[in-house]
């Protein structure tokens, strides 16, 4: 049986042949991965498992803490939060494309960062394809009333 001593001195030295190796033991590690799928697979599980078990309540205070860092503000800067909630209110939380009442989402503009009135995600995603192009648009709403 190893002293702690000798353990810790075994560790150092083991981190110091990584740190000289990474790329070999990153390739040799893969390798081992690629193998041993189904093992890698079934270990990764059972330790993501336990991990997750075992500390969840820090797992969510962390993702708590995470999730207010990405608010409307930390992505599209000071008073989006504001502007999301006085347009709320003021469109009855109704998408401003298809008047329907669902989740509403903070409309911008890429080119200048202004907002625009909220809309469903659905509504964003169909903008989002056509490129935010009015002329795209029109040719879409032309497609669709042919017959």
């Amino acid at each position: 049986m190893k002293t702690e001593a000798q353990r810790l001195a075994n560790n150092a030295a083991s981190r110091r042949w990584y740190r000289r190796n990474r790329a070999k033991a990153i390739k040799a590690s893969r390798r081992w991965q690629k193998a041993h799928r189904k093992e890698f697979l079934a270990y990764h599980r059972k330790y993501s498992l336990a991990y997750h078990k075992k500390n969840r309540p820090l797992i969510l205070i962390k993702k708590r803490t995470r999730h207010k860092k990405m608010g409307r503000d930390y992505i599209y800067g000071r008073g989006a939060s504001e502007f999301y909630r006085a347009q709320k209110k003021k469109q009855k939380c109704l998408c401003n494309i298809c008047l329907k009442k669902k989740r509403l989402v903070l409309d911008h503009c890429h080119k200048t960062g202004e907002f625009r009135p909220l809309i469903c995600d659905r509504c964003n995603v169909g903008i989002g394809k056509l490129f935010d192009d009015p002329r795209l648009l029109r040719g879409a709403i032309k497609h669709l009333r042919k017959r």
